[in-house]
């Protein structure tokens, strides 16, 4: 990785040099340094690249860009893992902001991943009924996009999860959507543990012990 980061810094001043500092191109080769720099843990450097991106991106797309929520959740996940939980949170906000707008807002599976960052990043601030509203709307478009129907929380999913159980069994590993079942149940039975967390936090052991079973019966679902 720090071969890759010497790398792509030499290229980005060979870049600048050819192109300019305010190319498009240019702020592609600093989210990848960012990406290189998040993976080594070296999270100062990672948010430099990754603000400087968002600047020449939003130069050349404007503030609503997708490409530019893509390099939000990246410095939201960057600076989780620095512990700031507080701009961490306005930076998947913003990242969700840009992709609930209706040209982006079509592809589901690229808004749950943020709504379950966020969620984290607001159960570390300890804003449990925010983060559990988060890690609930994230629980339902993953629901929405195995079953191909609109889910409307916990209520009525352990009937779903029979069908979906069904759905598995009658599968053959080498099936093309196997894996992709296989995961997307792991992703909804680890939001179910998220949830339990946050409903336990709030006092409602209750509803903290049926969420968490619900997430023992997803496991156990998994093909």
């Amino acid at each position: 990785t720090e071969k890759a980061v010497e790398l792509s810094e030499d290229s980005l001043s060979v870049l600048k040099s050819a192109v300019g500092f305010d190319h498009v191109l240019v702020s592609k080769v600093l989210k990848n340094i960012g990406d290189y720099y998040q993976d080594a843990e070296v999270y100062d450097d990672a948010i430099e690249a990754y603000s400087e991106s968002i600047r020449v991106k939003t130069l050349w797309y404007g503030r609503d860009h997708t490409l530019l929520s893509e390099v939000l959740n990246e410095m939201g996940i960057t600076r989780f893992k620095k512990g700031d939980y507080m701009i961490a949170r306005q930076s998947f906000s913003q990242a969700l902001r840009i992709m609930r707008a209706d040209k982006n807002a079509s592809n589901k599976s690229l808004i749950f991943p943020t709504l379950t960052h966020l969620g984290h990043a607001l159960y570390k601030n300890r804003d449990f009924k925010l983060a559990a509203e988060t890690y609930l709307e994230s629980f339902n478009i993953q629901v929405s996009i195995i079953t191909g129907e609109e889910n409307l929380g916990i209520q009525g999913f352990s009937e779903k999860l029979t069908s979906i159980a069904k759905r598995a069994i009658a599968m053959e590993e080498d099936d093309n959507d196997f894996a992709f079942l296989s995961e997307s149940l792991g992703g909804i039975a680890s939001i179910l543990r998220y949830l339990g967390l946050v409903y336990h936090e709030q006092g409602d052991i209750e509803t903290a012990l049926t969420v968490n079973k619900l997430s023992l019966s997803v496991r156990l679902s998994q093909p």
